[in-house]
């Protein structure tokens, strides 16, 4: 086609745009015969290059061919064709055509609407084909049928995007057999199995919906128990603290992963604060009481059940959340005025740090404020270097130091 374009060409009386030079001729040629002539020796692959490039222009054409001798195409090699030592002609040609603005450049292949999205992993059939542990012919002939969306390079050939992948997996509920022909990774086998913990019917189911992340479950388990006649805070203490002691266990089994793990804990602060909400209004004159877990501590369960059994006391107990730092308790301590603080530590990573941290919050505390402090960290060996008014064993005994420090009438 090209050779007929330059017989065309010829047979006109076109000429080409100033400036352009090949070899030693002049500015402007007197004629295309010129070029007809010196492009005759072209190389048929340099010829295909700019037939593929689908160029129309037939000054285009007749100037590519003239601009090779001016250095901006690959120099000729033996046989006054053109060496390949350059690289791929068809990428050179569509990435560096821009002659001064004389003539248009040449799209990018990029652009073009058939062109291979950036950033988006493509797989060939037969990659395909052995992640799918199917025939390389079943792939294509998949493609053919549009039953795996496919897109096509340069030269014709499939190509399948993950996007498609995993399209076409969805929509036949298939499975990647060997994941890892396609450089993705093996996924691990789904992790399950019954979580360890009490005896309890109860326990049990609360802590297996927990892991599953059955909230409805594990709801239903709490308010049973409530409307049953059971207190509120000691409800979800019970179970609530049996479900995370078996998670751990569960955890350094490997039978739970992370995100089972931290979904656990946010469906039971949900829970927790449906009980806080089903109380009834506290009293104005109500005593109050503030507290949280120290900084490095990012435990928000245990002092959400400190809040909730407290204002189930009658208390106007408020947490301030987990991993305080102790200037800001000093400073809610001020702004609070409270009658009672408590300081819940489940992890201590600084003992030194922590110990320092704690006896400072302490000293800045007058005689007129409880600091009651409990928690799995507080060990027997660290617990007689502190500073603190009583130490707490569990929820029960919290809430009777609290009724010995303010009795409230009525409770």
């Amino acid at each position: 086609p090209w050779r007929k374009l330059f017989w065309f060409a010829s047979a006109s009386d076109c000429r080409l745009p100033g400036g352009l030079k090949r070899g030693g001729l002049s500015e402007r040629f007197q004629s295309p015969m010129t070029v007809l002539s010196s492009s005759l020796n072209v190389s048929r692959p340099f010829l295909n290059v700019l037939d593929e490039l689908n160029i129309q222009n037939v000054h285009l054409g007749i100037s590519l061919l003239v601009s090779s001798g001016n250095g901006i195409f690959p120099k000729r090699g033996k046989n006054n064709h053109f060496s390949h030592r350059h690289g791929n002609l068809r990428a050179f040609i569509s990435d560096n055509v821009d002659l001064g603005g004389i003539l248009p450049r040449i799209p990018k292949r990029s652009n073009r609407p058939d062109a291979m999205p950036a950033q988006q992993p493509q797989f060939s059939p037969k990659q395909v084909a052995a992640a799918l542990s199917a025939s390389e012919s079943s792939v294509k002939r998949w493609c053919d049928q549009g039953a795996i969306p496919t897109i096509r390079t340069v030269g014709g050939h499939r190509r399948i995007t993950l996007d498609g992948l995993q399209e076409f997996l969805r929509k036949t509920n298939r499975g990647l057999e060997s994941p890892q022909a396609l450089g993705l990774p093996i996924a691990k086998p789904k992790k399950g199995g019954l979580v360890p913990g009490g005896d309890d019917p109860d326990q049990q189911l609360f802590r297996n919906a927990l892991a599953r992340g059955d909230e409805d479950t594990c709801r239903r388990v709490i308010w049973k128990r409530v409307r049953g006649g059971d207190v509120r805070s000691e409800v979800a203490g019970y179970l609530v603290t049996d479900a995370m002691h078996g998670f751990g266990q569960a955890w350094n089994c490997d039978q739970l992963d992370a995100y089972q793990e931290r979904r656990g804990c946010d469906i039971c602060i949900r829970l927790i604060n449906e009980l806080r909400a089903d109380l009834p209004p506290i009293s104005d004159s109500a005593p109050i009481a503030i507290g949280g877990a120290p900084e490095g501590d990012p435990y928000q369960l245990p002092t959400a059940l400190v809040e909730l059994a407290l204002r189930e006391a009658g208390w106007n107990a408020v947490s301030l959340g987990s991993n305080l730092p102790t200037d800001s308790f000093l400073q809610a301590i001020l702004d609070y005025q409270p009658q009672l603080v408590w300081l819940s530590v489940s992890t201590v990573t600084d003992p030194v740090a922590f110990v320092a941290d704690q006896n400072r919050l302490a000293e800045h505390i007058n005689d007129e404020i409880s600091l009651l402090v409990g928690g799995r960290a507080l060990t027997p060996e660290l617990r007689p270097k502190l500073r603190y008014t009583a130490h707490c064993e569990g929820l029960r005994n919290l809430v009777d130091l609290a009724a010995m420090i303010n009795p409230i009438s009525g409770m």
